[in-house]
């Protein structure tokens, strides 16, 4: 039977920003049937776009069980923003000379002005958007197809993690100090700021999840 790749890739699209976003719960069994019916099709596309889920780590099928939603421990939290640490300090090292300074300074006027909102009980869809708009920045600086490709592998969990970092507030102001920095082209205190922002975003991502696993058992 011949697959509709349209509709597997709406499929695998959606879930993976509902996976991403949080919006199904870590380590959730998938219900094949309920997505059937959700999205009018068959299970066969379902099972395709699961499949490519897998392959991206964010999924995994147990036999005889089925798929499930990956479950993040803390020590997977802390491997993840250890690498990013080690890449995006490296991209930034080599970079920062090629950076793009209007698109750092579009996301400083962003970040400056979002700094004056009023907290939010939960992360905004802003804050996420800024967010990548300056990690991606510094990677792609590096112009490098193989740095590009290896922090692509782990990008998802990536994308994961930051929605476990409750306090965005600090994360932001963090930013703006990176930013400022590195238009200054000073490496050294843009590197630093970099890896103190990425070890604060892990400290709290792992408390976030200590608490989950306690209110969970």
């Amino acid at each position: 039977m011949k697959i509709n790749r349209t509709v597997v890739d709406n499929v695998y699209n959606e879930l993976k920003e509902d996976i991403i976003n949080l919006k199904i719960k870590l380590g959730t069994r998938i219900n094949i049937q309920k997505i059937s019916e959700d999205f009018s099709i068959s299970q066969t596309p379902i099972r395709e776009a699961l499949s490519r889920l897998v392959k991206d780590g964010l999924v995994v099928y147990k036999s005889r069980r089925g798929y499930y939603i990956i479950q993040i421990t803390c020590k997977d939290l802390e491997e993840i923003y250890d690498l990013r640490k080690i890449i995006e300090c490296y991209a930034l090292e080599k970079g920062i000379k090629n950076i793009d300074k209007i698109k750092l300074k579009e996301i400083l006027k962003k970040g400056i002005k979002m700094q004056k909102k009023p907290l939010e009980p939960k992360k905004p869809s802003e804050f996420c958007i800024i967010d990548r708009e300056l990690h991606m920045t510094i990677i792609n600086s590096c112009l490098s197809q193989s740095m590009n490709k290896m922090y692509s592998q782990i990008y998802p969990l990536v994308r994961i993690s930051q929605q476990l970092d409750p306090l965005y507030k600090r994360s932001m102001s963090e930013h703006v100090l990176l930013i400022k920095e590195i238009l200054k082209g000073n490496i050294k205190k843009a590197k630093n700021i970099l890896e103190k922002h990425l070890e604060n975003c892990k400290n709290d991502g792992i408390e976030v999840l200590k608490e989950d696993i306690k209110n969970n058992n």
